[in-house]
């Protein structure tokens, strides 16, 4: 037998295939947080607020924010549609 292979027949192991599936599993969670820090931040740029980067103090900040025309962020739709995602993550 080469080095590196089992005597499985080219199956994983069973902690193999646990490591491959972590892996798996962190790949997808790294791409939905790309995800919702995006549509976030498309959804603040629309309204004229522009970020390079979310901090753990988001929630709060964003009470502070101003939109285009100046008033802060009040609107419950938007509100929830920004906060709700970093309510569920908050390290993004």
């Amino acid at each position: 037998m080469e080095p590196g292979q089992n005597d499985t027949n080219g199956k994983a192991s069973v902690s193999e295939e646990d490591q491959r599936q972590l892996h798996r599993e962190l790949v997808t969670l790294t791409k939905e947080r790309t995800r919702q820090v995006n549509r976030i931040k498309g959804l603040l740029a629309s309204q004229g607020i522009k970020l390079s980067k979310i901090e753990l103090t988001f929630s709060q900040d964003l009470e502070a924010m101003k939109l285009w025309d100046l008033q802060t962020v009040r609107s419950p739709a938007l509100y929830t549609h920004v906060v709700s995602p970093i309510s569920i993550g908050q390290n993004y």
